[in-house]
């Protein structure tokens, strides 16, 4: 699997590396809210400072929306590199089912071949989709 990942991937190495950066971003922005709640307590309500609360809340939600902005960026660029791979294996898989002989034909059945055309390559695809998604 790796082999497949390394081929097709080649050309999509600035994609690759965009969908890197936006999952470490979210992943930072998210593991720094706990903070900011935590400021809020500390330096707002036990303060009694409605205007700490307020600030501080105001950055958490600065934050929060960040994080979903680099959420919703990082999973448009995994879907589309996992569409753009699916396609791929399906241009190669035909190509190779083009260049059978009448005895190779003769052994699979056509459903086999749809099937293997569809599901199969859906399997990697959704493999590819849900290992840039987390």
């Amino acid at each position: 699997m790796f082999r497949i990942m390394t081929h097709y991937l080649k050309a999509y190495k600035w994609q690759v590396l965009a969908l890197m950066v936006f999952q470490i971003a979210q992943a930072l922005l998210a593991l720094y809210l706990p903070n900011l709640n935590a400021d809020i307590i500390n330096k707002g309500v036990a303060s009694g400072s409605s205007s700490e609360i307020y600030r501080y809340g105001a950055i958490m939600l600065g934050f929060s929306l960040l994080q979903v902005a680099a959420a919703i960026v990082a999973t448009y660029f995994s879907s589309r590199l996992a569409m753009r791979l699916g396609y791929e294996v399906r241009r190669d898989y035909f190509k190779a089912v083009e260049g059978f002989s009448l005895q190779e034909v003769e052994r699979f059945s056509a459903g086999s071949l749809i099937t293997r055309a569809t599901n199969d390559v859906l399997q990697v695809q959704m493999m590819f989709y849900q290992g840039f998604a987390v």
